[in-house]
C-alpha cells in the first residue's frame, strides 16, 4: 500500500518588514532566534555559526550571498551541536547561496543574469565556503584513533574544513534521534573551500546530523570539493541534485547510517580551476582493527549517477568506490558513461579482516540499536540496478599486490596495494542487476547528450553534459523494472529504475533554469504538498483513476497510531486536495494510503 507523508507545526509568523530590501552584513555568530526574510540580501563573511540553542529560520525565497574575506576564513554558515536551521524554501521560491556577483536567476529578480554567471558551462567555484550542520549522533572510531572503543557517546570531532572554533566546530555524541531543523529547496552554487589534503568545506556537510533533521530539494552546482559529505550520522534526504563538483557526488565516512531517495548526480568539469569530478560516489566507513562500531551502512533507493564518459579512457572514473569498512545499499538505480568500473570495493572476504568492505557484502542486515532500515538483503549490497556504457562491465577484483594495480581504477595511496573484491554484479542473478553496453541499449528518449566542447584536461578528454532530459517515456521498462522499497514512512513505493520516472522534480533547480535539464514534465512522487500551514493545513496529491485514498494524521510517528481524517476518496486521474480546517495547536505528521501503486 502506498503511503505518503506532510507535517506541520505550529508557529509564530513575522512579517517582513515594509522597508525596501537591505543589505545586511553578517560578520558574527547567532546566538539568539532570528529570521532572515525574503527582502534582504545576507553576506555571510568568515566563518558563521548557528551555536547556544539558537534557531536561524530562512523565508522561502531569501538570498544568501558567501565571501572570502581572508586566507582559510571562507563565508561558511555553521549550525552548532544543539542549535538549529529552518531553511524553508519552496518550488516557487528556492533559498539561493551563492557567491558575491552571481546575477543569475537570483531572488527577487529571478533573471537571465549577465557573463560569466548567465553561462551554465562558466566553470566557476571556491567562490565561498558553503553549509555545514553538526549534531549529536554516535559516530565511529577512526584510523586515526586506534583502540577507541565504539559506540561511545563520548567521541566526538572537529569538523573538516575550518580551523578550529572550539566546541561550536564539533560534532558527535549519542543521540541518533537528533533534530538539527529542517533544510529543504536550497540552491549551493559556487563554493567549498581547500585548506589543505582532506580538509574541505563541501557544498552541504553533516556532521553527526540525526534522523529527527528534515532535509529535501537540495542543489549543489559548480563546487570544488564533494556535493554532499557526511560524518557519521543518521539523517535521511530525498530530491538531492549534485551538478559539476571537483570530487565526488555524495561521500561519507564514519559510520553513516542514514537513507536517501531520488539522487541525480551528474560529473563536470571545473574550467577555471582545472579541477574535474572524481567518483559516483566515495564511500568510507572509518574502517580500524578489529573493526569500528558503527560502520556506514546507509539505504539508497533512485539514484541516477552519470559520468565523464565511456570514452575518456579514464579508468579511475569509477561509478561506485567502497572502503575502510564501508557499506552501503543501492537499489533502483541508473549508473551511466563513466571511463572506470561498475564499482571497486576494497577488501577480499578470505583474509583476516572481518570488516572491510567486502566482507560486508557476505553479511545479512539485521535491524538493531544502530541498523533500524526495513528490506533486508547484505550490509554491502548492489541490487536492482542498471549500468549503462561502462568504461568496463564489472567491478574491478584483484589480490594483495605491490604493483598498485587498484589504483587504475581509483584507489589512492597505499590503498592501491590492498586486495579488492570482484563482486559479481552481472554474474549473481538474485541481485537482479542489468548491463546494457551499447548507446542504442536505454530506452529513453534524448536521455544524455554530451557536450560538443569537450575538455581537456592533461591528456584526457572529458564530455561533460550539455543536456539531460532525465523523464522516462511512458512505455519504458524502467519504469516497473525496480523493486518496491520498504512501507517505512520515507522511502515512496516506487518500483522505476534510476532518479525520474515520468515526472521532472527538479524543475525548481539552477540547471533547470539554465536548460540544462528538459521540464516540459514536473510533479512529485506521491509526496503531499504543504499549502497552507498557518490556520488550518491543505495537502494535494495525485491520484490514479480506480484507486481509493485515505488521509490520516498522527502527533507522534514513532507511536505509529494514525487517525482517519477522510476515508474512500476515489481517484480520478487528477490532483486532490484535503483540508484540515481544525486550527494547528501541536505538531502534525499527515500521510495518504492508497489501494495501489501510480504508473
Amino acid at each position: 500500500m502506498r503511503h505518503m507523508k506532510a507535517m506541520a507545526c505550529a508557529a509564530a509568523v513575522a512579517a517582513a518588514g515594509a522597508a525596501g530590501a537591505a543589505t545586511i552584513v553578517v560578520s558574527s555568530d547567532i546566538t539568539t532566534d532570528q529570521t532572515w526574510t525574503s527582502n534582504n540580501t545576507y553576506i555571510i563573511q568568515g566563518p558563521i555559526f548557528v551555536r547556544d540553542g539558537a534557531i536561524l529560520t530562512v523565508q522561502a525565497g531569501t538570498l544568501i550571498r558567501g565571501t572570502n574575506p581572508a586566507p582559510q576564513q571562507p563565508g561558511t554558515l555553521v549550525v552548532s551541536r544543539g542549535s538549529k536551521i529552518r531553511m524553508l524554501g519552496t518550488r516557487e521560491a528556492p533559498i539561493v547561496m551563492t557567491a558575491v556577483g552571481d546575477d543569475h536567476f537570483v531572488p527577487p529578480a529571478y533573471t537571465n543574469g549577465t557573463p560569466p554567471w548567465n553561462n551554465p558551462f562558466n566553470g566557476i567555484t571556491k567562490q565561498w565556503g558553503g553549509l555545514i550542520v553538526l549534531g549529536r549522533t554516535y559516530i565511529a572510531t577512526a584510523v586515526y584513533e586506534p583502540g577507541t572503543p565504539s559506540p561511545n557517546a563520548s567521541i566526538d570531532w572537529q569538523i573538516e574544513g575550518l580551523q578550529p572554533y572550539g566546541v561550536y566546530g564539533r560534532y558527535g555524541g549519542g543521540n541518533d534521534d537528533d533534530d538539527s531543523g529542517e533544510i529543504r529547496f536550497v540552491q549551493i552554487r559556487y563554493g567549498a573551500y581547500v585548506l589543505g589534503a582532506n580538509n574541505e568545506v563541501n557544498g552541504l556537510t553533516c556532521g553527526a546530523v540525526g534522523r529527527g533533521t528534515k532535509i529535501s530539494h537540495v542543489e549543489v552546482f559548480n563546487n570544488a570539493d564533494d556535493a554532499f559529505e557526511f560524518f557519521g550520522g543518521t539523517v535521511n534526504l530525498k530530491y538531492l541534485v549534485a551538478w559539476a563538483d571537483g570530487d565526488d557526488g555524495i561521500d561519507w565516512d564514519e559510520g553513516y547510517r542514514g537513507k536517501m531517495q531520488f539522487v541525480l548526480r551528474v560529473q563536470g568539469v571545473l574550467a577555471t580551476t582545472g579541477e574535474r569530478s572524481d567518483k559516483g560516489a566515495e564511500m568510507d566507513g572509518a574502517f580500524d582493527q578489529p573493526g569500528p562500531q558503527p560502520p556506514s551502512v546507509p539505504t539508497l533507493y533512485n539514484v541516477t549517477m552519470i559520468g565523464h564518459g565511456r570514452y575518456t579512457n579514464r579508468k579511475a572514473n569509477t561509478a561506485l568506490h567502497f572502503r575502510d569498512g564501508s557499506g552501503g545499499r543501492y537499489y533502483n538505480s541508473l549508473f551511466m558513461d563513466f571511463g572506470g568500473a561498475c564499482a571497486l570495493i576494497e577488501g577480499d572476504i578470505n583474509d583476516s579482516y572481518p570488516h572491510d568492505s567486502a566482507d560486508l557484502t557476505q553479511q545479512n542486515y539485521v535491524k538493531n540499536t544502530w541498523y533500524t532500515h526495513d528490506g533486508g538483503g547484505k550490509r554491502l549490497e548492489v541490487a536492482n540496478c542498471v549500468f549503462w556504457y561502462m568504461g568496463t562491465n564489472v567491478a574491478f577484483g584483484c589480490p594483495a599486490n605491490t604493483n598498485q594495480l587498484a589504483t587504475t581504477w581509483g584507489a589512492s595511496g597505499a590503498d592501491g596495494n590492498l586486495p579488492h573484491y570482484s563482486y559479481p554484479l552481472f554474474t549473481d542473478g538474485t541481485l537482479s542487476n542489468t548491463y546494457l553496453p551499447n548507446l542504442s541499449d536505454l530506452p529513453v528518449r534524448d536521455f544524455v547528450r554530451a557536450t560538443n566542447n569537450p575538455v581537456v584536461i592533461g591528456s584526457t578528454t572529458h564530455y561533460p553534459v550539455e543536456f539531460l532530459d532525465p523523464t522516462l517515456p511512458t512505455n519504458s521498462t524502467l519504469l516497473t523494472a525496480g523493486r518496491l522499497p520498504p512501507a517505512d514512512g520515507f522511502f515512496t513505493p516506487v518500483r522505476m529504475i534510476g532518479a525520474f520516472g515520468t515526472k521532472n522534480w527538479a524543475d525548481w533547480t539552477l540547471v533547470n533554469k539554465f536548460g540544462l535539464i528538459e521540464s516540459d514534465q514536473y510533479g512529485e512522487y506521491s509526496d503531499p504538498e504543504i499549502n497552507d500551514a498557518f490556520v488550518s493545513m491543505t495537502i494535494q496529491f495525485p491520484t490514479v483513476v480506480g484507486a481509493t485514498y485515505t488521509v490520516q494524521y498522527t502527533t507522534n510517528e514513532n507511536t505509529m497510531a494514525w487517525t482517519d481524517l477522510a476515508t474512500g476518496i476515489t481517484g480520478t486521474g487528477q490532483n486532490y486536495k484535503y483540508t484540515d480546517q481544525r486550527p494547528i495547536t501541536e505538531p502534525r505528521i499527515y500521510r495518504v494510503l492508497s489501494s495501489q501503486l501510480a504508473p
